[in-house]
């Protein structure tokens, strides 16, 4: 090796000498990694915490904190937005006019009706529909009733007889109006409702010749027909559209109140009849109607009442002569009830109404302290003229009634006019000319039959 090489050896040395070392790379290599693993440990860690957290607050929002896990935390579930408490509404429920005035009879349709339809009255809603009062001073109401579990049905109701009384009950639907026949003292009435919809209501007796009537949407009116026994007397109403519709003034009724059941009126009633006399001077309906189902051997059955005429004698005795019959009942009978009599109450079972008679007539017996019986004659509203005769050979003598009595004939009968069954009656119409106009002509005795025999 040369000096030169030496030179340079020696000179490389003392230069290496001078520097510092450089660390060992392995190492570096090793505490780098060791600090992303830390990193790494930290951040799973925090995550995992947050997972939790949310987890915790979570699973109590929806199962409630009762019902959380044990060990997770829990926060109080909040309320939810609380929403305006609605009614039930049938979905065939009217939308009509209602009348917010409460009245008496309102509590007495709700429990008659809750009670016929066998249901609580106190989940019944009902609606008035309208109110009104008769010329009688009876009070008449439509109502709209339900309950969640049945729908919407119509009822007219009166309080005319001194009692809540359901003349119809039929589910509510889109018709153009609702009516109903009214019992009255002297006429029946005609209720007419309309939907908000009608304009006009009309009738005619004769069911041809039409009569606007007082009010417009609403109306209740003296029921003056049916004029002819084979064509029925007819409401007409009107919308703003001039569109009409007609029905008969008499609908279907009185009903039961059983979900799609009803009680068609027999086709013997008296419906066209007034209920004449003062009905609070009888007896009880409610008790003509038992002592007619417990005659006919049924008194677990509904039996419906409809008084002819009612009153009371100067003594005391009073009296109520009309028809009865069965709810679902096809038949009304002829039936009377007496009380304050010398013999006590006295209860006339008679034989089925005729149809379209002349003439009903009846006897009240054992009055006090009198030498005579009373007959109540009562005469067809066509009838004009009553004559009487008290046996086979006398004269037929005029016996008109009273303005008081509305037409029905009170005739003091003898006994011994009883016993021989020889007194007659005659009943003429229109002008009274007895050889055009004789719509009756016979023995009293042949009116009074019972259904066990006549007497």
């Amino acid at each position: 090796m040369s000096p030169i090489d030496d030179e340079l050896r020696a000179t490389f040395r003392s230069r290496a000498a001078a520097l510092v070392p450089s660390p060992d790379p392995l190492a570096g290599i090793e505490r780098r990694a060791a600090k992303m693993r830390r990193n790494r440990i930290a951040a799973a860690v925090a995550g995992s915490a947050l997972a939790v957290t949310a987890l915790a607050v979570a699973v109590p929002a929806l199962v409630g904190s009762s019902a959380a896990p044990r060990g997770f935390a829990t926060v109080a579930p909040s309320s939810p937005p609380s929403s305006p408490a609605t009614s039930y509404r049938p979905p065939n429920a009217l939308r009509w006019p209602t009348v917010a005035a409460t009245s008496g009879l309102d509590g007495q349709v709700k429990s008659a009706w809750a009670v016929d339809h066998k249901v609580g009255p106190t989940g019944v809603t009902l609606e008035v529909l309208y109110r009104g009062t008769t010329g009688d001073k009876g009070e008449v109401a439509a109502y709209q009733l339900w309950t969640a579990a049945l729908p919407a049905r119509v009822v007219v109701a009166t309080s005319a007889m001194g009692q809540a009384l359901l003349l119809t009950d039929e589910p509510a639907t889109a018709a153009s109006a609702y009516r109903a026949i009214v019992p009255g003292l002297a006429n029946p009435w005609v209720v007419v409702v309309g939907g908000p919809g009608i304009v006009k209501i009309e009738y005619a007796e004769n069911g041809v010749d039409f009569v606007q009537q007082p009010g417009s949407r609403t109306a209740l009116f003296v029921r003056t027909g049916p004029t002819s026994s084979t064509k029925p007397d007819q409401v007409r109403t009107t919308d703003s559209k001039g569109f009409a519709s007609t029905q008969p003034a008499n609908p279907p009724g009185p009903t039961d109140g059983a979900p799609g059941t009803s009680d068609a009126e027999p086709t013997n009633l008296l419906a066209t009849w007034p209920q004449r006399g003062v009905l609070a001077d009888g007896p009880s309906t409610d008790d003509v109607a038992a002592r007619f189902a417990q005659g006919m051997s049924r008194p677990g059955d509904k039996a419906l009442y409809r008084p002819l005429y009612a009153g009371k004698t100067a003594n005391g005795v009073r009296y109520s002569f009309g028809q009865a019959w069965f709810s679902n009942g096809t038949v009304a009978y002829d039936v009377g009830l007496t009380t304050g009599s010398a013999n006590g109450p006295n209860f006339f079972l008679g034989r089925a109404t005729p149809k379209d008679p002349d003439v009903r007539a009846y006897l009240v017996t054992g009055l006090p302290g009198a030498t005579n019986d009373l007959l109540v004659v009562i005469p067809s509203p066509r009838t004009t003229q009553v004559l009487y005769d008290d046996n086979a050979t006398g004269s037929l003598r005029p016996v008109n009634g009273t303005p008081a009595t509305a037409g029905v004939v009170l005739i003091d009968r003898a006994f011994s006019s009883a016993g021989s069954g020889s007194d007659r009656l005659q009943l003429l119409t229109g002008n009274g000319d007895p050889a055009k106009d004789t719509t009756f002509r016979g023995s009293v005795s042949s009116l009074l039959c019972g259904l066990s025999g006549c007497g």
